[in-house]
Formats: C-alpha cells, sequence, structure tokens
C-alpha cells in the first residue's frame, strides 16, 4: 500500500462523521429488575465484625 492509497482511505473514512446515538441505546435495552430487600450492606459488615469480634476473643480451646 502505497501514500496515495493511504492518503484516499483516509479521506473516504474522516468524511463520513460517527454519531452514537446513547438515548436511543439505553431506551432500547431492557430495565433491570431492583436488588432484593434485605439487609443493609452496613449491618451485614456490622454482623460480620462483630462475629469475627467475638470468635477472637474466645480462648483457643473454645474456638469450633
Amino acid at each position: 500500500m502505497d501514500l496515495r492509497e493511504i492518503q484516499a482511505l483516509h479521506a473516504q473514512y474522516t468524511a463520513q462523521p460517527v454519531i452514537i446515538d446513547i438515548a436511543s441505546h439505553t431506551a432500547a435495552m431492557p430495565a433491570l429488575p431492583a436488588p432484593d430487600a434485605g439487609p443493609s450492606a452496613r449491618v451485614r459488615v456490622l454482623h460480620l465484625a462483630g462475629g469475627c469480634a467475638r470468635q477472637a476473643s474466645l480462648p483457643s480451646s473454645r474456638l469450633p
């Protein structure tokens, strides 16, 4: 491929604008379901942290 062929291809493809229509793409996408209502992330973290702290405070002879 020589320089003239590269210039011709460049002129051919740069003359055509590319438009991305985000609004129509997102409108065509199905809606995702809402997550299940459960305990909040903070409650789960506090529960897990409390369980770890409780196990760490037990003597090694009482660990499961």
